[in-house]
């Protein structure tokens, strides 16, 4: 029993596991390139191949290759990695801890048999005096100087750079933070779309989202349930018509305090650990009020227009009036001067004009113009044009295991930056005392040895000159 569990162990701690493990996962990364996805994919694509390929949607879908990232292949593999490089930290961590615990022996033979061995003969120094000097040109050069008592005579250890080695495990430690951030990510991650008219109020709730595009199974609707407020909504855009960019005044409300940020493309915003990205869908809102012949008011909506692909082109929007049981095709023209102008001046609304043709069954009960104010009245309805504002699509995101993720990021990137630039340098040296007294140096290096070499050779020069010395 002790043997397995030694070989499991040993197994776990492979690097040739590891390898293997990202290989395994690299390859069903490939694979989900070239299959489409029908879980954190696009939709509309998937199920457009399992219609031009049903056999091998079938087969796909059984083996689990159409879900790569929540099959229980890629959990295993992923749940493997993880457990591999948690072993392999751990036995660092481990291996480091006990090594600074036990304080390293200096044997004159071990000293002898290093590559980078100096002899010096003291001539006139006592030993003390001898010690004392060794020790001020070490601490000068930044070591750390350590007496220990050797069979040979004196021995001191001079360390510097000693917390270069946990960097190494530092750098694991960051890929467990990245695994279990990913892991957080993969199964409590919320992402969908809300789209907002200026002055529009959203509840943060699944049942206002247009469009959720993640939902991970331990997720269970755990939104956050404030306000988000479309205060103002910036368009710029090129003189070709091209957006240049979208800016956002969003105010956040939980019924207590208000909180209002300013957002771009580039630049999300942040509420209770819930991110909003700015959205590039984006167009011209219209309020149109319905009431009957008297007046009476019977409901009051604003309805999207789109965003056209190329200025000078109406906003087109098609959406059903139900209290009235009619339709209607709408193109809106956001000022006067929309055909005339080519540049982004004339996504300004100014004096906006409504195209509105009303629909029952296919047969027309209205065709006409609206200006801001006007009305179109059919069968006993009367419906206004009140008002126009610009509206926005916006992502909003729910991720506990992004700030696991960044932190492991940062993280490792900094470890391993300190790793490659710091290292542990040691000098071992015995004063060996009796009729002839010896001074025995060594050293190395877990980098740069040839640069450690050319040191210690420095530092062997500086002894004998602070100790009298001609000769070795």
């Amino acid at each position: 029993m002790a043997q397995f569990l030694n070989s499991t162990w040993r197994l776990t701690l492979s690097r040739k596991l590891a390898v293997w493990l990202l290989g395994f996962l690299g390859v069903l990364v490939i694979i989900s390139r070239f299959i489409p996805q029908h879980y954190g994919g696009n939709l509309s694509v998937y199920l457009s191949w399992k219609a031009s390929h049903p056999f091998w949607a079938l087969l796909f879908e059984k083996i689990g290759l159409t879900n790569i990232y929540t099959s229980w292949l890629f959990i295993f593999l992923c749940s493997a990695l993880f457990i591999n490089t948690t072993a392999c930290t751990l036995q660092r961590t481990y291996n480091l801890l006990s090594a600074r615990k036990k304080e390293c022996s200096i044997g004159l033979d071990s000293l002898k048999a290093s590559k980078t061995y100096f002899k010096i003969d003291l001539i006139d120094a006592e030993p003390q005096a001898a010690e004392d000097k060794i020790t001020a040109l070490l601490k000068k050069r930044l070591f750390r100087v350590k007496r220990l008592e050797s069979t040979a005579g004196t021995a001191l250890i001079a360390i510097r750079g000693r917390f270069a080695e946990w960097f190494s495990p530092l750098f694991h430690f960051a890929l467990i933070l990245i695994f279990l951030g990913g892991a957080i990510t993969g199964l409590t991650r919320f992402s969908g779309i809300l789209e907002l008219t200026e002055s529009q109020i959203a509840i943060e709730d699944s049942a206002n989202y247009i469009k959720i595009f993640e939902k991970g199974p331990l997720f269970n609707n755990a939104h956050r349930s404030f306000e988000i407020k479309l205060v103002r909504f910036t368009p710029v855009y090129l003189s070709t018509g091209e957006p240049k960019n979208f800016y956002s005044t969003i105010a956040f409300s939980n019924g207590w305090e208000r909180t209002d940020t300013d957002i771009w493309v580039s630049k999300p915003g942040s509420y209770q650990g819930v991110l909003i990205y700015q959205g590039q869908i984006n167009g011209i809102s219209a309020l149109l009020s319905l009431s009957n012949t008297k007046g009476e008011p019977i409901s009051s909506s604003f309805f999207l227009f789109d965003k056209p692909k190329e200025i000078g082109k109406p906003l087109v929007a098609k959406h059903d009036i139900s209290d009235a049981g009619v339709s209607f095709e709408g193109r809106l023209l956001p000022n006067p001067a929309w055909r005339k102008e080519g540049s982004g001046a004339a996504w300004k609304i100014r004096n906006p004009a409504l195209d509105l043709k009303i629909l029952k069954d296919k047969r027309t009960l209205y065709h006409g113009r609206l200006l801001l104010g006007q009305t179109a009245e059919f069968e006993g309805y009367r419906l206004t044009f009140e008002d126009a504002k610009y509206w926005s699509s916006y992502n909003i995101v729910i991720d506990k295991g992004r700030p696991i993720i960044f932190a492991g990021f940062w993280l490792g990137l900094i470890s391993l930056g300190l790793l490659s630039l710091l290292n542990e340098k040691r000098i071992s040296i015995i004063i060996q005392t009796g009729d002839k007294p010896t001074i025995h140096v060594a050293g190395n290096s877990n980098k740069y040895k040839a640069s450690f070499r050319e040191e210690l050779v420095s530092f062997a020069a500086d002894l004998k000159s602070a100790l009298g010395v001609v000769k070795e």
